[in-house]
This record gives C-alpha cells, structure tokens and sequence, in this order.
C-alpha cells in the first residue's frame, strides 16, 4: 500500500491522493488506517474518506492487532530451519497463565533452538492454541516474558541427559587412565 504514495506528487497532489483513496476498498482503507505512516500532505485528505467510510476508531485498532498478531504468527509460527534430527526451532513446555485460559486452551509454552533434541537457547515464552485444522501447529497469540519454570526444566533436562550420557564415558575414561 506504501508504494502507492510514492508515485504521487503531481501539480496537485491533494487531489492525486483524494482520486486515489476514492477507488479504494472499505478494507483497504482500514489496512492503511492501521499501518498509519501517510504523508502530511495524504492526511486530512486519508482523514476524510476514513470519515465518509464510517470507519471507527475501534475498527482501526481491531486491524492494527491482527496485523501485530499476524506479524508475530509470521515471525514466530514458523520455523527457518528444517527439523533434522531434533535440530532447529521447537516449543517446549505447557503452562496456563489462568483458569481462564485453562478453558479456552490457551497456553504458554517456550520456543527453544535443540540440538539433538536437547534444549539449548531459550528463544521467548508464547501464548499459544491449537491452530485450527492443523494438530501439529500453534496459532501465537502474543509474547510473554520468558517462562521461567519451563527454562530450568528444559535447561535441568538437558544437564541430565548429558550427565548421564557422558558421566559414565568419563567415569570409564578416568578408570582406564589411572
């Protein structure tokens, strides 16, 4: 929607922007309403059509929080590095801020970079739900501080799985050496 300021900035350009607002959308409208960011120039002229449009100030805010949602969901929601042999991205962890998100099946859970399956890097702590029509994903519902009791279990994990993979390895490797 941006790009489409750029080319303005003819003779008259109030009227570019008022031709231009005019053809279009009620969505589109509320969509740039959100992103904010208009020329000076673009916005009395935007301010009009928003009014004419009958847009309110709450339906303005509504879609700047699905934007917001749908930017962290882009952001977080998918994982950059391909799953090979517990390796890259995961979430980890099940916690429920309240009995109401208890009943709505809202959780947090804590988004890890593993390694052999072993976490390592706590990323950041999410509210979370089952997306819909897919068991296997989550529908990120916004960010939260880290998850403190899920970082000491996931970390505590780890540490035993190492200790107790390598503590006889080393046990075995300083009986040999003696």
């Amino acid at each position: 929607m941006g790009e489409e300021n750029a080319d303005i900035g003819g003779a008259h350009p109030v009227e570019d922007f008022r031709a231009l607002y005019a053809a279009m959308s009620d969505e589109e409208i509320l969509h740039l309403a959100a992103e904010g960011g208009l020329r000076p120039e673009a916005e009395a002229v935007f301010a009009e059509q928003v009014a004419v449009r009958r847009i309110s100030p709450e339906a303005v805010e509504a879609e700047r929080e699905r934007q917001e949602l749908a930017k962290l969901q882009a952001k977080v929601g998918s994982n950059p590095f391909w799953s090979y042999r517990g390796t890259g991205l995961k979430f980890r962890g099940k916690a429920f801020l309240s009995k109401e998100d208890e009943e709505r099946g809202i959780w947090v859970q804590t988004r890890w970079f593993v390694m052999w399956w072993l976490c390592l890097v706590p990323l950041g702590s999410y509210r979370v739900r089952a997306a819909a029509g897919n068991q296997r994903g989550y529908e990120i519902m916004s960010r939260e501080p880290l998850h403190l009791g899920q970082v000491w279990m996931g970390l505590g994990k780890t540490v035993l799985v190492l200790l107790l993979v390598l503590g006889p390895l080393l046990l075995v490797g300083w009986w040999l050496t003696r």
